[in-house]
């Protein structure tokens, strides 16, 4: 019997982790059937320039930009 495999990758906020700098760190939180893992992007933000429904920074600059690049090819990477 052929059994159908969930995968899911989003990227989250950990809120209980602020660093000195007053910042959150982002994760990938990459979810295979039932198991989840998460695993640190080295992007720190702080709240009010992240977007929930998307999972990306908010905003046109060029630091946005490449972070919102960065968590993109982090996904590209694990989808692999």
């Amino acid at each position: 019997m052929d059994r159908k495999h969930t995968f899911a990758l989003l990227c989250i906020v950990r809120k209980s982790r602020l660093n000195r700098q007053q910042k959150y760190p982002v994760y990938l939180r990459i979810s295979v059937d039932t198991k989840r893992v998460e695993v640190a992007t080295k992007v720190n933000i702080t709240m009010d320039k992240w977007d929930v429904q998307s999972g990306r920074l908010k905003g046109n600059t060029e630091e946005v930009k490449r972070f919102n690049r960065l968590l993109e090819n982090t996904e590209f990477r694990a989808e692999k």
